[in-house]
């Protein structure tokens, strides 16, 4: 029998999931099949075909997949017996109309008149399925003979026995096909295939060398999100199904088969010889669902020097440590876990999912372990989830990211048609729009559907942008470095006037210079006292370009600088920036909270000796009741001085501001002070630190927030080191009404001072 099997070309929106450029997969492995049952299988790959480079059209409406349906069917030799097109989510059969598949069929029925046309699932992995009536499809489309769903190897054989005459067309497996006027329904949901050792995908009837150009070119587009760039993959299944149950995934069918671990082996043994890809990509839904098939698998292609990636992921409580090791011996690069919710309640009731934090935890730490960032998946905005379960979940991820440097994808609860997600909210109402209704470009957006009482759309866009302000700050660590305590003003807020004075050798800084730059630290601040006043200053910013730091900015009050020569021999040495402070914007209010006379004249100087030997210049404000009033001169003076941009830092409680008698300014009054400002300084200009955003009310939305500081690691001058985020959060305290705040992500709560001061947290 002459099978004619075809990939359809595919639109895709512009923000989409999964993996389309390999849909074709599913055709290939039931090409397989069927010229193993005795077919003559030929394959029309849309992707594939046509001349010149690969056919990918990206534009503004979003991305066009492959040749158009008559420039394809074009391309068909002879006469086969009967056409098969690989259905897909965005070639789905639920949604002819909005696909290219009427195009294709009318395309198909030109050049073939009296052919049977056949609309079939395919199973690909890597894609999420959406359930449809078959009925319903078949009758959408008047071309078609029948339409098979579910998995093509398992459906297919009967209906083209069928067609051949060798079985009758009562009772086929999971198909629907005509019968004259009428439209006749098979067994569903029928029997699957069970003998995975025997499933091979049929790479032999297709140009492998355009196939992997295709994926190339995708991959330079940004169109394999996992694997921007992208290379010569090969895509296999090792599996089919999963035997969990998450409520929000969009599977075909239950259960869960494998292939043995041996002939996994041995298919990506004969794959990886034949072909030469770079690497080996497995679409399964859960590879090491059987953690000793998967530990064999993990053994053997590291024996092989087989480089290979698994993009959906593993289970991190299914994986062994030796496991890691195998997969990073091996060259994997893009390894992910999934931990879906940082709560509890959460994980098992609403997403179902039968796994503990601390797995996950693990899991991380052996990927660190062995130099690799694994990415871990987590959902917010759960149907019944509390706001203050949200902020686990973030936490959660943001701890995973800064302790083992795990790369968190967060999205929002996606509620697909047929999961037990989609029947949970709309049960509740909780939809904002049906999806079952909705394109499939628009059910993965970055805007949540949901809507409940706990959080509407707007409030979980809060949540991910204050987490992923601070998943930005941690992608880029800085070491803050202070070689003396030694200074030149009496600041009334001084951090450090209770630290020691003496200098830290050189030396030993060299040393610390090299470990943090081996961690990958490659921004250094620069901090005191006043480190200007250490003797071997430009010698500590030399050694620390030669070491590999990209960016080093120093931390000063500018009077030193204030010598133009030594401005100049700063910046000569590989000083990239500096943070210059002024208190006032006249001598008078400076000098007084520095307790320094002349120290502002000093200050100007050298922030223009500063600017004029090239260093960028941001500027400094700590907020004191004396200089609140004063506060958008104060600022206007450092912007006119050829600052980018301005810090206003409250002061932090310790040094002098923990002494007794010290006066904080009153939130209410750096409310005002801060409103005052904006009326003449844009907003993007300034930075607000060190001041809970809900003591701010409105204006916390319209002023940027300096995050926790966790992705600041402080050394000492003495020679200690301390994160310095994790030191803010032992001098603040989060009562239980922050657990629910949007920004608690970002904010450790208020200070004790001003809980003793009778203030209280306003959760935004």
């Amino acid at each position: 029998m002459e099978v004619l099997l075809i990939q359809p070309p595919l639109i895709l929106p512009r923000a989409f999931v999964n993996y389309p450029s390999f849909a074709a997969l599913g055709l290939l492995y039931a090409a397989g099949h069927l010229e193993r049952l005795g077919a003559h299988v030929r394959v029309l790959d849309a992707f594939l075909a046509g001349p010149g480079e690969a056919p990918i059209r990206v534009g503004n409406a979003g991305v066009r997949l492959g040749v158009s349906a008559g420039r394809l069917v074009d391309e068909a030799e002879g006469v086969p017996d009967v056409a098969i097109v690989t259905a897909s989510m965005f070639a789905h059969p639920g949604r002819i109309e909005r696909t290219e598949l009427p195009a294709l069929f009318r395309a198909l029925r030109r050049r073939f008149p009296r052919l049977p046309l056949v609309l079939a699932d395919c199973y690909a992995g890597g894609l999420d399925y959406l359930p449809y009536d078959p009925l319903k499809a078949l009758g959408a489309a008047k071309e078609l003979f029948a339409v098979c769903t579910g998995e093509g190897e398992s459906a297919l054989p009967a209906l083209l026995a069928a067609l051949a005459g060798r079985r009758a067309f009562s009772d086929l497996p999971r198909c629907v096909h005509r019968e004259g006027r009428a439209i006749m329904r098979g067994v569903f949901p029928g029997p699957l295939c069970t003998d995975l050792d025997a499933l091979a995908p049929a790479f032999h009837l297709v140009d492998m060398e355009r196939f992997f150009a295709f994926q190339m070119r995708a991959g330079e587009l940004d169109l394999i999100h996992e694997f921007p760039g992208g290379g010569r993959f090969l895509p296999l299944l090792s599996s089919r199904g999963c035997p969990f149950a998450c409520s929000f995934c969009a599977k075909g069918f239950p259960g869960y088969r494998a292939a043995s671990a041996r002939a996994t082996l041995q298919r990506a043994e004969d794959s990886w010889r034949k072909y030469r890809p770079e690497r080996l990509v497995f679409f399964d839904d859960c590879m090491n669902a059987d953690p000793r098939r998967f530990s064999a698998i993990t053994r053997g292609l590291r024996r092989r020097r087989i480089p290979w990636e698994a993009p959906n992921g593993f289970r991190a409580d299914r994986l062994r440590r030796q496991d890691v090791r195998d997969l990073a011996a091996a060259g994997m690069q893009a390894p992910s876990l999934s931990l879906e919710s940082g709560d509890d309640e959460v994980r098992s009731r609403l997403v179902r999912k039968t796994l503990s934090l601390s797995h996950v935890q693990h899991a991380a730490a052996w990927f660190a372990e062995a130099g690799l960032r694994v990415r871990v998946h987590g959902i917010i905005g759960f149907p019944g989830e509390r706001r203050a379960q949200i902020n686990r979940t973030l936490l959660a991820l943001a701890e995973l990211a800064e302790r083992y440097r795990a790369e968190p994808r967060l999205q929002f609860a996606t509620p697909v048609p047929g999961t037990p997600l989609y029947r949970a909210a709309k049960a509740g109402k909780h939809l904002l729009r049906d999806t079952a209704n909705m394109e499939i470009g628009d059910l993965f957006t970055r805007r949540s559907l949901v809507r409940t009482r706990e959080f509407s759309p707007d409030d979980l866009l809060r949540f991910r942008e204050n987490f992923e302000r601070r998943i930005h700050e941690s992608r880029e660590p800085k070491l803050l470095l202070a070689p003396s305590y030694r200074c030149n003003v009496r600041c009334v807020f001084c951090c450090t006037s209770t630290l020691s004075r003496r200098d830290a050798p050189l030396y030993r800084l060299r040393r610390e210079l090299e470990r943090a730059a081996r961690e990958g630290i490659r921004q250094l601040d620069i901090d005191g006292g006043e480190p200007t006043l250490y003797p071997h200053l430009p010698q500590l910013i030399e050694y620390a370009r030669q070491v590999g730091f990209k960016r080093v900015t120093l931390v000063t009050n500018a009077r030193r600088a204030a010598y133009p020569a030594y401005a100049a021999r700063l910046r000569r040495s590989g000083l990239d920036a500096a943070v210059v402070t002024l208190l006032a914007p006249e001598a008078g209010g400076h000098d007084r909270l520095t307790r320094v006379e002349g120290s502002f004249a000093q200050a100007v100087r050298g922030i223009r000796a500063l600017s004029n030997s090239g260093v960028e210049l941001l500027g400094n404000v700590v907020l004191l009741p004396e200089n609140l009033s004063v506060l958008p001169a104060t600022v206007g003076s450092l912007l006119r001085l050829g600052c980018r941009s301005v810090n206003l830092q409250y002061p932090l409680p310790i040094g002098e501001a923990a002494r007794e008698g010290f006066v904080f300014p009153r939130p209410a009054a750096v409310r005002q002070a801060v409103s005052r400002l904006l009326l003449g300084v844009d907003a993007s200009r300034i930075q607000l630190h060190n001041l809970a955003p809900c003591l701010l009310g409105s204006l916390a939305r319209r002023v940027p927030m300096g995050g926790g500081k966790r992705y600041l690691e402080m050394l000492f001058a003495h020679g200690s080191q301390r994160n310095f985020g994790r030191m803010l959060e032992s001098l603040a305290r989060a009562l239980p009404a922050c657990e629910t705040c949007a920004a608690r992500v970002l904010c450790p709560g208020l200070w004790r001072h001003q809980l003793q001061a009778g203030l209280r947290p306003r959760p935004l």
